[in-house]
C-alpha cells in the first residue's frame, strides 16, 4: 500500500521555524542594543600594546594582541613595542673643528609595561623626541674625537659611547636602545689621504720588521751550523 504525505505538514513545519526565528530575533535586538550601547570591541595589532583612556585620562592598564571588549567611553591608543630604526644623514664636528659626513641609524623598541607613561608624559609622537636626543648625542659625543677614529676600529668606541648615553638618558623611560651604528662616514680629502698614508706606512714598517725578524733567523741558523762541531770518519782495521 502507497502512503502519500500531506504538503500542509511540511508547509506548517517552515512556518513554525520562520516564526521561531522571528520571536528569537524580537527577544534578543533589544539585549543587543543594550549591549553595543555599553560595550564596544576593540582590536590591538600583534606587536603593539593598547593603552586605555578614559576623556584624556590615561591609565596604567594596557591591552595585549587581541581582540578586547571595552566600554565605549575608553579610547584605545595603539602603541609600537617592534624595534624601531632611527637614521640621521648629518655632517658631525669633530675635536679639531673638521666636518664629517655619515649616517648615523640607532635601533630601539617601547617597553610594553611603561606605553602608559610615555603617552602619559610625552605622547604618540614620542619617536621624534628620541630623534633629537639621538642627534645631540651625535654630535655632541663625535666632537670628542678626531676624524681618525671614523675611518679606523676606534669608530667601535665612538658608537660606545653615543650608545651608553642613550640609554642613560632614554631607560628611565621606558626606552630599550638595541644597537646605534655610524655608517659610511665621509672624510675631508686631506683628512682622508692623510689617514691612508698612515696606514700605509704601518704596513710597511710591519714588513720590514718580519723580513728584519726573518733575516735574523737565517743568520742565527748559519751560525749554528758553523759552530757545530764536525765529525770525521773512523777507520777500523780488521784483525789479522
Amino acid at each position: 500500500m502507497t502512503t502519500e504525505c500531506d504538503g500542509s505538514t511540511t508547509s506548517g513545519s517552515g512556518f513554525t521555524v520562520v516564526a521561531l526565528a522571528l520571536a528569537i530575533l524580537l527577544i534578543s535586538t533589544p539585549f543587543l542594543l543594550v549591549f553595543g550601547v555599553l560595550f564596544s570591541f576593540a582590536r590591538v595589532p600583534v606587536g603593539h600594546v593598547g593603552v586605555l583612556s578614559t576623556f584624556g585620562d590615561v591609565s596604567d592598564k594596557t591591552l595585549d594582541p587581541g581582540l578586547h571588549i571595552v566600554m565605549p567611553r575608553k579610547g584605545v591608543t595603539r602603541m609600537s613595542t617592534q624595534t624601531q630604526v632611527d637614521e640621521e644623514q648629518a655632517s658631525v664636528p669633530t675635536k679639531k673643528g673638521l666636518a664629517v659626513a655619515m649616517k648615523a641609524t640607532m635601533l630601539y623598541h617601547l617597553e610594553s609595561g611603561q606605553a602608559p607613561n610615555m603617552l602619559r608624559e610625552v605622547g604618540e609622537t614620542y619617536p621624534q623626541v628620541i630623534a633629537k636626543n639621538f642627534r645631540n648625542a651625535v654630535r655632541d659625543v663625535t666632537a670628542e674625537f678626531d676624524a681618525d677614529a671614523f675611518y679606523t676600529g676606534e669608530r667601535v668606541t665612538v658608537e660606545s659611547r653615543i650608545l651608553g648615553r642613550m640609554r642613560k638618558e632614554l631607560s628611565p623611560r621606558g626606552i630599550v636602545i638595541e644597537s646605534v651604528m655610524l655608517l659610511d662616514p665621509v672624510l675631508p680629502e686631506v683628512v682622508k689621504s692623510r689617514i691612508e698614508a698612515k696606514m700605509a706606512a704601518e704596513q710597511d714598517a710591519t714588513r720590514m720588521e718580519c723580513t728584519a725578524f726573518a733575516d735574523c733567523d737565517d743568520v742565527k741558523a748559519d751560525s749554528a751550523e758553523d759552530d757545530a762541531p764536525s765529525k770525521k770518519p773512523t777507520s777500523k782495521k780488521g784483525k789479522k
